[in-house]
């Protein structure tokens, strides 16, 4: 043990503890405040007073930015919340399929400037085997109805034709039969990833789901 670490029988440990178990001990010898000398990067060396100032100015920083990130997040949720309760009540009055894809236009592409959003039914009356992507559907959807990330390049081209799309969000509409898949694509590779939380598009969902059973189910004759 060094004698940085070891003086007169006393460890550097000891000397830490003994300060944490006496948090009044410079209120009570101020004087060693200032002609305590520590070692600094960029000035050799600075009092005692001098480092919290400095550490107290980093945290005031530091504390400062995570305010700004929460203020700006607060105003996109709030814009974002906006934005879905327009579409969720446009939806909630859809009488026909070109109603539903022109207000997903409208939201996702119009005011939400992604790629390209699109519902591909599993064929008009909900024959899951019959559907083109089932391989798609089976590979991404083991876990959950969601699926946030990057495709293949097969795989988007096979949802999104020839539109850019880098990442995407994928969801499953429909019970235990699903009725189709609801896709949005983005052209930045990082806007949608795997730990993207569900509630919107839960919602979205849920309602997608009652208004395409009404309009696809068509009364008896």
């Amino acid at each position: 043990m060094s004698q940085a670490e070891k003086v007169n029988g006393i460890s550097a440990q000891q000397v830490a503890a003994y300060l944490s178990d006496n948090v009044d001990f410079f209120v009570e010898y101020p004087e060693l405040t200032a002609e305590l000398s520590i070692p600094h990067q960029q000035r050799g060396s600075v009092s005692l007073v001098e480092l919290q100032a400095e550490q107290l100015r980093s945290q005031l920083h530091q504390q400062r930015q995570e305010l700004a990130a929460l203020i700006r997040n607060a105003d996109n949720n709030e814009q974002l919340f906006q934005i879905y309760a327009q579409l969720l009540q446009r939806l909630y009055t859809c009488e026909t399929l070109t109603d539903v894809e022109e207000a997903l236009q409208a939201s996702f592409k119009g005011q939400l400037a992604l790629a390209n959003v699109c519902v591909q039914l599993f064929v008009k009356h909900t024959d899951y085997a019959d559907f083109k992507h089932h391989a798609l559907i089976d590979k991404r959807f083991k876990h959950s109805d969601f699926f946030f990330g990057r495709l293949s390049q097969n795989e988007t081209k096979q949802i999104f034709n020839d539109v850019s799309v880098e990442s995407c969000a994928l969801m499953l509409i429909g019970d235990k039969k699903a009725l189709g898949l609801f896709a949005v694509g983005s052209d930045s590779a990082t806007h949608f990833h795997p730990e993207m939380d569900t509630l919107f598009l839960l919602q979205l969902k849920q309602l997608l789901e009652q208004v395409l059973a009404r309009i696809l189910v068509r009364p008896e004759s």
